[in-house]
This record gives C-alpha cells, sequence and structure tokens, in this order.
C-alpha cells in the first residue's frame, strides 16, 4: 500500500488511502485533522489518528462513485478549528469491477455533457435521466436548467481543453 504525503489528486475507488501529514503547526495528539470529501451525490469524512507526531489517514473509497471531489482538511484542537487545506481530487473508476460492456471510461465532463444533450434531444437512457448536476437529477430539471447546466458545462471543457478565448469583434459603420 502507497502512503501518501498529502491528499493525492486522483485515486481508484476502491484502493485504501494511506494518507501520512506531518503534524508541523498542528502536531498530534494535540490536534486531530478532519478530511472530507463531498461531491453532489456522495460524502466521505475521516479523522486522523496520531502516529509519532504526524496524522495517519486509512481510508477506504469503496463507497464513493467515480467523478470530481472537492476536499477540505481541517485541524482540530481544544476550543480550536481551521481549515488547513481544500482542494480536488478524482475518483477513478475500478476497472476490475466492471463488464467491458458497462465501463464508460470517458471523462465525466464528457459524460454529462452527452447525458444533457441526449436529454435535450429527448432521446436520454434511464441511466443518463438519473445523473446529478449540483444535487438535481437531468429528469427532475426544467428544460431552462438543463440547457444553462449543459451551457456551463461546455464553457468548463472549453476552458479545460485550453480552447476557451474570449473573442470581441467589432463593427465600423461609415
Amino acid at each position: 500500500m502507497e502512503n501518501y504525503s498529502s491528499v493525492p489528486s486522483q485515486f481508484v475507488i476502491g484502493d485504501t488511502l494511506a494518507i501520512e501529514i506531518a503534524g508541523g503547526d498542528y502536531p498530534a495528539p494535540t490536534y486531530s485533522l478532519e478530511l472530507t470529501f463531498i461531491s453532489p451525490t456522495a460524502k466521505l469524512s475521516a479523522t486522523s489518528t496520531a502516529s509519532s507526531g504526524n496524522h495517519l489517514f486509512t481510508i477506504d473509497t469503496s463507497a464513493l462513485a467515480p467523478g470530481r471531489y472537492d476536499y477540505q482538511l481541517k485541524a482540530i484542537g481544544a476550543g480550536f478549528r481551521k481549515t488547513v487545506k481544500s482542494g480536488i481530487s478524482t475518483a477513478q473508476q475500478d476497472f476490475s469491477a466492471e463488464a467491458v460492456a458497462v465501463l464508460d471510461n470517458r471523462d465525466w465532463l464528457e459524460v454529462a455533457i452527452d447525458a444533457l444533450e441526449a436529454a435535450l434531444a429527448g432521446r436520454a437512457s434511464k441511466t443518463q435521466l438519473v445523473r446529478e448536476f449540483d444535487g438535481v437529477r437531468i429528469q427532475d430539471m426544467t428544460l431552462d436548467e438543463q440547457i444553462e447546466a449543459l451551457q456551463k458545462l461546455k464553457r468548463m471543457r472549453a476552458a479545460k481543453s485550453g480552447k476557451w478565448k474570449q473573442t470581441i469583434k467589432s463593427r465600423f459603420y461609415n
């Protein structure tokens, strides 16, 4: 099992994350650390144990779904609480748990855009209709909400690919 010295930027669902964070300004056992992963559909929290002045997390990720998770790391002491780090981590699909026909290894952004486009065209599958964005299922969104979500996701995809550029067009009249 690989030990991480900080929260990894990506991990495979089902792997046990062993994270050992140096005590630094918040040494164990005087302080404990709390790590929380959250997405629109799932939340996972863990509290560190003391290990020679450092903080040790052992986290089972099998209950998580694939996708992006925001995380926060908080130091907690007697009458004290401070968020010391936050960031993004991506949970990747465990290939061994899926049949070939079921596995969709596209980026979550592409899957989300495809699901919204299918819903707007009236050809979405049940799997696509139950996808959630900001805690709302596609099937429960109004047409305007679906269009707005699709536009937002397409802007995110363009920004991610580096192709997004705002162009100012001018017209000259005589």
